[in-house]
């Protein structure tokens, strides 16, 4: 699980090629600037708004997860959200 640094203060995943390759979950982070913020499988976004992810420009912000996305900030990324088949996705706000 990738979780804020103490739980308070969100890490920043910037300028990768992949900024997250999930086996879990990720939560409170801010994710910018790479070419593909998060893939792989897990949830992406915490139990509410409050603990949300901001995933902001990157070419894709999530691509092809399989598993839960939601409670997340997507914001000037060029594709927010490319869905896999078994993607479950609610409650996210998307940004031009």
């Amino acid at each position: 699980m990738l979780t804020a640094v103490g739980g308070l203060l969100a890490n920043e995943i910037y300028d990768n090629t992949i900024g997250v390759a999930l086996a879990g979950s990720v939560d409170g982070q801010i994710i910018r600037d790479n070419a593909v913020g998060i893939i792989g499988t897990g949830t992406v976004g915490g139990t509410s708004h409050d603990s949300r992810n901001t995933l902001t420009g990157n070419d894709i912000g999530v691509d092809q997860l399989g598993g839960t996305i939601h409670f997340n900030r997507f914001e000037s990324n060029r594709v927010a959200i490319s869905a896999a088949s078994n993607s479950l996705i609610l409650s996210n706000e998307i940004i031009d």
